[in-house]
């Protein structure tokens, strides 16, 4: 699987390295063929090489340099990376044009052009490859994001097919549940509601863990639910919810805070008197705010596993993108955690 890996990655950089020769190979052909120097073949194509030469080595300085950094806020290193990129293509211009041309006896246009004059039309030519460099690592970028945005889709289409795949007859679950309620009921209502609270959760899996928003009221229907069978499976757990909605239609994505209250009750230490699960949900016009505080179980290592992180960040980057915050403070006791969305 590594060698597999590996050759991969080994084929992609030779693919991205011909991507590169063949494209400096026409830039070459191009100015070898359009241009007017009285001389020979073979100085022609010399021409050619030199000249497009400054070109390749102002557009990678450039690229690396200047425009990577750009998003970095270094300064610093944009200003030196445009000054070495333009020193760059005027100092191999003004060597080419005049030393190397006249030894090799090749005649062009600028022979006669004084300093200044020559060094405005370099100047021209290198503001044409900015803008060259410019838009095609825009497009780059462009290709990346989709990239990715197809990737996140591919992840949570997956995640949806497991799914479907570990679904068991949800219908006849509900049925057969119904049945346990009308028996159980006629025992101890008590009993008959935990029945009730678990065909709640499975009925909230069928009919809107597919859709793409539910109304904030629902998903809070789903936690208060799940936390109704926990305190009936023990009745020693310390646990509070408050919330605060001020709009039960704000739309959210189904089973996001449902999903990570399940994780949450899964690690806390939930036993402890003195320090009880708090978990707090504010949602004021277009924002919400998710917040955790609870005692950290010794027997696990972390909040989540790695796996499970990655899905939830993945989720969120898909659902979101830019418009929320995630984040977990833990120490060696107790784990905070808390989630805006916009």
């Amino acid at each position: 699987m590594v060698a597999f890996k590996q050759l991969r990655f080994t084929t992609f950089k030779k693919n991205k390295m011909r991507r590169h020769v063949i494209t400096w190979l026409f830039v070459m052909l191009y100015f070898a063929l359009f241009n007017t120097s009285d001389c020979s073949e073979s100085s022609v194509f010399l021409f050619a090489f030199l000249f497009s030469l400054s070109f390749m080595a102002s557009y990678y300085l450039i690229e690396i340099v200047v425009f990577r950094n750009a998003s970095k806020e270094k300064y610093f290193l944009i200003i030196i990376g445009f000054l070495a990129a333009y020193l760059i293509f005027i100092g191999i211009d003004f060597i080419v044009f005049k030393f190397l041309f006249p030894i090799a006896k090749i005649k062009t246009h600028r022979d006669d052009l004084p300093f200044p004059i020559f060094i405005k039309f370099s100047s021209f030519w290198f503001a044409f490859l900015l803008i060259v460099t410019y838009a095609n690592l825009i497009s780059k970028i462009s290709i990346n994001q989709i990239k990715v945005i197809n990737q996140k889709k591919r992840n949570v289409l997956s995640r949806d097919l497991e799914i479907l795949k570990h679904q068991f007859h949800s219908h006849l679950n509900l049925n057969f549940l119904n049945l346990c309620y009308a028996a159980l009921l006629k025992v101890s209502k008590e009993k008959a509601e935990t029945v009730e609270y678990y065909s709640a959760l499975l009925s909230f899996t069928l009919t809107h863990y597919q859709q793409e928003k539910i109304a904030i009221k629902s998903e809070m229907a789903y936690i208060e639910n799940f936390r109704s069978i926990q305190s009936k499976l023990n009745e020693k757990i310390f646990h509070t919810l408050d919330y605060k909605i001020e709009n039960e239609r704000f739309l959210i994505s189904p089973m996001l805070l449902g999903f990570i209250t399940e994780q949450i009750y899964k690690h806390a230490v939930l036993e402890n008197e003195n320090e009880p699960l708090q978990i707090r949900i504010n949602q004021t016009n277009t924002h919400l705010n998710f917040t955790a505080n609870y005692k950290k179980n010794a027997l696990l290592e972390s909040f989540f596993d790695q796996k499970i992180l990655y899905q939830i960040l993945q989720f969120l980057d898909l659902k979101y993108s830019n418009r929320y915050v995630f984040n977990i403070n833990e120490n060696k006791q107790n784990i905070s955690i808390q989630l805006d969305l916009n």
